[in-house]
Formats: structure tokens, sequence, C-alpha cells
């Protein structure tokens, strides 16, 4: 037994270093960390919501719905709050950029495209959980094709008289274009 634990370290010591320091993962675990809190409230609901059941009491539809409101508000926002942290934990990886900046532009971009705009309203139906997979690509792609055209030096560059936050308003203008139009490009097609 002490032979085979021996193997498996020597194997997965080194696979999970290589894990650990890839960027891409540790963007995207600490992304879904940062969205723990809300999972965890809205369990919370609806255990709550189950509770009763255990002593063979059934709460009405309209009770059980009013309990279950913040559990339903919660998952139906999941991939959106998740778009926004994958893309702030990634940005960190970068110094030139900021952080806040990355995790608008990616969360503006995951709306676009998760949720399509039709006869005057929007489907929300992929913002919830249906959309996790697609928030944390748009979330690491949309940082790396920040990060390039920062590096790259492709903004809108202001005065230095003009205070920081209305220029990092502006330097995230170019950026937002780039990406908000290519993948709603992407997905229109």
């Amino acid at each position: 037994m002490e032979k085979l634990m021996e193997k498996l370290d020597s194997f997965l010591t080194p696979l999970a270093d290589v894990l650990s320091n890839n960027k891409f993962l540790r963007s995207m675990a600490n992304g879904l960390i940062g969205v723990m809190p809300l999972t965890i409230i809205a369990a919370i609901f609806y255990l709550i919501n189950s509770i009763p059941t255990i002593f063979g009491v059934t709460l009405s539809e309209e009770a059980s719905n009013l309990i279950l409101t913040p559990y339903n508000v919660l998952f139906g926002i999941l991939a959106l709050a998740i778009s926004f942290t994958v893309a702030y934990e990634h940005a960190k990886n970068y110094k030139e950029l900021k952080t806040m900046q990355c995790g608008i532009v990616s969360l503006a971009t995951f709306i676009v495209i998760a949720a399509p705009y039709t006869n005057g309203s929007f489907d929300g139906s992929y913002l919830g959980y249906g959309g996790i997979f697609s928030a944390v690509i748009v979330a690491l792609v949309s940082v790396e094709i920040f990060n390039f055209l920062v590096v790259h030096k492709i903004r809108i560059k202001m005065p230095d008289v003009v205070p920081p936050l209305v220029s990092n308003s502006f330097e995230a203008m170019i950026p937002l274009f780039v990406i908000l139009g290519g993948f709603y490009g992407l997905n229109v097609i």
C-alpha cells in the first residue's frame, strides 16, 4: 500500500503543481469561489422551503414560491456573476489591467450574447446556471483580448489633467467595443 501511495504521490504532485500554477485554472477557481456566498444563501432558502415537509406539513404554492424567490433569483443570475468574478480574478494576472474594467467588460459582453433582446424584452434563460460555461469562456477570452489591446496601446489616451476615473473609463471604450463587437458578431453568425 505504501508503494502505491508513493507512486500516486510522485505522479500527482507535479500534476497538481502544474494545474495550480495555470493562470486560467486559478482564475476560474477563484472566480467560482467568489460566487460561493450566492450559492450558499440560495441553498439556505431552498432548505427553509423543504423543512416543513420533514414534519409532514405541505406549504401552499404561494408560500413556497415566496420562500423560493431568493433561491430562483440567485441561481437565475449565477452565470452573470461568474462572468464578472472570473474576469476580475483573471485580470489580476496582468499588471497593466484594471480589474474592475475587465469585469464590467466581460459582464456586458456576456449579457449581450447570453440574453438576446427580441420583441422588446430580454431572454434571461442563460444568465443562470445554464450559461456558466459560456460565462467562463467569455470572461477568460475577454480579459486576454483586453490585455492584448492594452499592451499594444490600442485605447483612448486622455491628457494627464483628466481625473483618473474618467480617464480609465475612456481607456476601456475601445477594448469594450472590440470585445463586445467580436463576441456579438460570432453570436450572430
